[in-house]
């Protein structure tokens, strides 16, 4: 049986849907990834934003595992620190933080943002 992911560009999610199917599928089952658009000539870029401003947290840690796991099915990822970065509406769109994840943003087109385990300690 063959299956085929259908998304816009096929730059990202119908690429890593694609990776993930093939790779839990049973024997006989076999997916493609097509867009409707031209083709990507890079691999999907992802951006994680961690949850966490600790050096050593659950979300830190999550996030990391996500990202090898999102690189072992052949996507770019990128982790933003989120240390220093305000909350929405309590600074302008000039500050630092805000300017360094701007670029970064428009750069990764799929994001996962924070990643956040709760933190506290039981």
């Amino acid at each position: 049986m063959k299956v085929l992911f259908l998304c816009t560009a096929n730059s990202c999610r119908s690429i890593l849907y694609e990776a993930m199917f093939n790779h839990l599928a049973p024997p006989g089952m076999k997916a493609y990834s097509a867009g409707s658009l031209l083709s990507a000539t890079h691999k999907p870029r992802i951006l994680l934003l961690c949850g966490s401003t600790r050096m050593r947290s659950f979300s830190r840690l999550l996030t990391e595992e996500t990202v090898r796991l999102i690189e072992r099915f052949g996507a770019e990822t990128r982790i933003f620190d989120p240390s220093g970065l305000p909350l929405p509406g309590d600074a302008s769109d000039s500050h630092p933080k805000v300017q360094a994840l701007r670029p970064k943003a428009i750069h990764h087109p799929a994001h996962v943002n924070w990643i956040n385990q709760f933190d506290a300690a039981h």
